[in-house]
């Protein structure tokens, strides 16, 4: 049906025949033909106006041909949620570009393209297990992965041979350390997902060493790293407990906004006043950073454009067949507000 309304058979903006008389058309059963006609609806093919019908979209025919067709699988961490802030803005960018470019999308669960439909994969944060597994197709896996075309979205540079999109994670956490320092503070406390996850691993990577080099080390007693994409209640009362603690942290990095949430819950269960007590400065700004009390100094990440990109290239390397995969990186930017002062200082 697809390849019809590229050769030109349906015009942009024409009415389709009925769904029976196309089934009827291309010899498959109705069944089967409305499954089509509901997938191309999805995926912005076609729209359908209530009682008038099904028409070919007028924005399909701008589409680029060599991207007519496509279908892409998304593989994302089992422990990632579209809750999450971040996570979500980054799918959110591979939609849009997905549906500029009338790519379709198949969220795939557990590393498994059990129908082997998809002509490339974008793989969200993923660990080195994940990387190491192969990409299942139905009971077989297709090995190495490398004969695949992968996009990684997040992930540290030269841990894999695919392509990969992402931000200078160690970057802000070697700038977090040491605007925490300029502003007085020498014991210093993170707060993120555990190391598995290549985001948060490389930005504890930046914070810990640039600490270590600059001669204040942060001692474990003064971390909290939980396996999920936000900070439980458990983690919450761990880390209730450390500031509580005479020699506790004066500032602390949450390596997410969700952590950020839960630093300031645990801030206000022990009675610390942020940034008179504790300050802290997190990464990714949603528009809540701005209305916390205080408002969150953050390290803005360019989420949406990270998913924008990454759909750009795996879609230039399933056209280009045999380049090498690119590693892209993009920067983050502070924005400062007022959750970051001297110790025992009311603002900075």
């Amino acid at each position: 049906m697809r390849e019809a309304i590229s050769r030109g058979k349906y015009k942009p903006g024409e009415r389709l025949p009925s769904t029976l008389k196309l089934a009827e058309e291309m010899s498959v059963s109705l069944v089967t033909m409305h499954r089509a006609m509901q997938e191309l609806v999805a995926t912005g093919v076609l729209r359908r106006g209530q009682g008038r019908g099904t028409y070919i979209h007028e924005d399909f025919a701008g589409k680029s041909p060599k991207t007519q067709g496509l279908r892409v699988g998304m593989l994302s961490p089992l422990d990632s949620s579209l809750t999450d802030w971040a996570h979500a803005q980054m799918v959110e960018g591979v939609r849009q570009r997905a549906r500029d470019l009338g790519i379709d999308l198949v969220l795939l669960r557990s590393g498994g393209d059990n129908r082997g439909e998809c002509d490339g994969y974008l793989q969200f944060d993923p660990t080195q297990e994940q990387l190491a597994r192969p990409i299942r197709f139905g009971k077989v896996s297709q090995t190495p992965n490398a004969l695949l075309r992968v996009v990684l979205i997040g992930g540290r540079a030269g841990e894999t041979e695919h392509g990969c999109v992402r931000v200078l994670n160690a970057e802000i956490g070697k700038r977090a350390l040491t605007l925490l320092l300029e502003s007085g503070h020498r014991r210093l406390g993170f707060v993120a997902a555990r190391d598995a996850v290549s985001d948060a691993s490389a930005l504890w990577s930046g914070f810990a060493e640039t600490a270590q080099s600059r001669g204040t080390p942060i001692p474990v007693s003064a971390c909290v790293r939980q396996g999920t994409w936000k900070l439980e209640e458990s983690g919450i009362e761990r880390l209730a407990e450390i500031l509580r603690a005479n020699n506790r942290p004066t500032a602390i990095l949450p390596g997410g906004h969700e952590y950020a949430l839960g630093v300031y819950e645990a801030a206000r269960r022990t009675g610390l006043s942020i940034p008179t007590d504790l300050s802290v400065i997190g990464v990714d700004d949603p528009p809540s950073a701005r209305h916390l009390a205080p408002p969150l100094t953050t390290f803005r990440r360019p989420l949406l454009e990270l998913g924008r990109l990454a759909v750009s290239e795996l879609t230039e390397l399933i056209a280009s067949r045999g380049s090498s995969p690119r590693q892209v990186t993009l920067p983050g930017e502070l924005v400062e507000r007022e959750s970051v002062a001297r110790p025992g200082d009311p603002g900075r």
